[in-house]
């Protein structure tokens, strides 16, 4: 997914969620593979697919990103600084902290998040997904996740 080839991801996807159809994880990544198609429709199923899971197994930042990706941002934003406030260091929760401000165009904070979950060790690998490309006119971009995954994000496409 992160390389770019999203129908070699679905196959794989697809394969994982066969292996492991409670893993909420995988689910997260057979959405998140949808919205990035943009297969919404499906995409937003296999989001409330997530939700409607039992919460024991839950991982609660995956129950977070599913929420921001169903629209559900002031939920998610309030359910992240709850996470926050309990585990204040984990990169995972700035990212999706910078994925729910991104969303809902809050890009300074996003990109204050977005340091701060790399400062803690996340891979800038994940800032090309292009739910971010409207961070790319940021002038601190390029220099938070490289110059590669900077021109990855934001190159300019180019139509026939």
């Amino acid at each position: 997914m992160l390389l770019g080839d999203l129908e070699r991801a679905l196959a794989f996807a697809e394969r994982a969620t066969q292996l492991a159809p409670s893993n909420v994880e995988i689910l997260l990544n057979y959405a998140d593979i949808y919205s990035l198609m943009g297969e919404k429709a499906k995409a937003s199923e296999v989001y409330l697919q997530i939700l409607a899971s039992a919460p024991a197994s839950q991982v609660e930042v995956v129950r977070i990103q599913a929420l921001a990706h169903l629209g559900r941002n002031q939920e998610a934003l309030i359910a992240i600084d709850e996470y926050l406030a309990e585990y204040p260091d984990s990169a995972e929760a700035f990212y999706v902290k910078s994925l729910i401000q991104t969303l809902i165009e809050e890009k300074y904070s996003a990109m204050a998040s977005l340091k701060k979950s790399i400062d803690l060790g996340w891979s800038p690998s994940f800032y090309r997904l292009s739910w971010f490309k409207t961070l790319c006119h940021s002038p601190s971009l390029e220099l938070r996740i490289g110059t590669e995954h900077f021109t990855y994000l934001c190159q300019v496409q180019i139509t026939n």
